[in-house]
């Protein structure tokens, strides 16, 4: 199974961008917007992942911070949107356990520096940052929107080795063939949304009921994703 595909994905056919876009062209009949289908199946995607993080969408980045004289930031290399539950950033020992890492905001840790008179003061379990902002040149060469850093403030005499657990955006569709784990799951839903933004641009009614569709899907869709998100585990109450 391709990394990053839902699991329960394998029991279901692939639906791939030339096939959904014909879908799409089907629906709307309409020829002149034919070179737009593939923007309004993206930014019908794109609309979807904003709204609700998918299980699909998890990922874990190493990073590598340091050695360095203090402030180390790296850029993260995913399409990052946001990150996961706590513990979000593990460092990763030599002997490969993992330690959790305390992430807190920037300027908290500049204050506490600070506070004591300027001299960083290392302390355990390790505490690191996240920095939101402008994309790097190679994120928006990837389609990112938000480019994110994960830091550390005070010195480092060797490398400092972090996972960290995020949510990213996934891949936008170029070629005929391209798939995603969403529109494998549910290419219904994508249509629905599809259609929503197609007719938006040319008639507000059909636009107001491939709205309803798709609200109607997102609703299963978001209730089978939390399922399997806990099934098979036991919950403590």
């Amino acid at each position: 199974m391709p990394k990053g595909v839902c699991p329960f994905l394998a029991l279901l056919f692939f639906v791939n961008f030339s096939d959904i876009q014909a879908r799409l062209g089907r629906a709307i009949l309409r020829s002149d917007l034919a070179p737009d289908y593939g923007n309004f199946v993206n930014e019908a995607l794109i609309e979807i992942e904003n709204r609700r993080s998918w299980a699909c969408m998890k990922v874990t980045e190493p990073v590598v911070l340091g050695p360095g004289a203090g402030y180390e930031l790296v850029a993260l290399e995913s399409n990052f949107k946001e990150l996961r539950r706590a513990p979000a950033i593990n460092f990763v020992a030599d002997d490969g356990g993992r330690i959790p890492a305390t992430t807190i905001f920037e300027e908290e840790e500049i204050f506490r520096v600070w506070a004591w008179g300027g001299a960083p003061m290392f302390v355990w379990p390790p505490r690191v940052f996240l920095v939101r902002g402008a994309p790097t040149p190679a994120q928006s060469a990837a389609g990112a929107s938000v480019g994110a850093k994960i830091g550390i403030v005070e010195p480092l005499i060797e490398a400092f080795n972090l996972e960290v657990n995020m949510y990213a955006y996934l891949p936008a569709l170029v070629n005929p063939t391209d798939t995603s784990p969403l529109l494998t799951a549910y290419p219904n839903m994508i249509l629905e949304k599809a259609k929503a933004i197609a007719f938006s641009n040319i008639n507000d009614d059909e636009s107001q009921k491939a709205e309803g569709k798709f609200e109607a899907k997102y609703r299963q869709a978001s209730y089978q994703d939390a399922y399997s998100e806990v099934v098979g585990r036991k919950l403590r109450m």
